[in-house]
């Protein structure tokens, strides 16, 4: 019987971990944009060159409401000076291709992918993205207000 309830526990705890490692992007929709940057091994040149240019700019990404994912093989860390990673998450699995050693994904409030690119996007190619956007329009308008 205790073994029984034990495996139980285990499962459950299982099943939860993936369950929140699956919604932390979901949780975003209607709160934040988010960008996701995937690399690996052969882009690290441009993971960097990424991660410099957000870094030069965190008021602007801020104002924008702008969550950042980086994401590694299977690996992921959230915010724009993370340096822990988080292992074993499926989570940006459909944002993946064979193909792109290098990829960065803006999505906009409504969930929906604004960007999705296989170069470096600049901090104007990305704040005027965001700027153009319906939701932010409006933003801007009643903080002007």
């Amino acid at each position: 019987m205790t073994r029984y309830i034990s495996t139980l526990i285990l499962i459950a705890t299982f099943t939860f971990n993936c369950t929140v490692r699956a919604q932390d992007i979901s949780s975003h929709k209607w709160k934040n944009r988010v960008l996701i940057i995937l690399s690996d091994e052969d882009s690290r040149d441009q993971l960097d060159q990424q991660v410099n240019i957000l870094q030069s700019d965190p008021e602007g990404l801020n104002d924008r409401k702008l969550v950042i994912y980086y994401v590694k093989g299977d690996t992921y860390r959230k915010g724009i000076n993370a340096n822990e990673w988080v292992h074993g998450s499926n989570t940006f699995e459909s944002f993946k291709d064979s193909e792109d050693h290098f990829k960065v994904i803006l999505m906009g409030l409504d969930g929906g992918i604004k960007i999705n690119q296989s170069e470096v996007l600049s901090l104007d190619e990305l704040f005027s993205t965001i700027d153009a956007m319906p939701m932010r329009r409006n933003e801007l308008r009643t903080r002007n207000q």
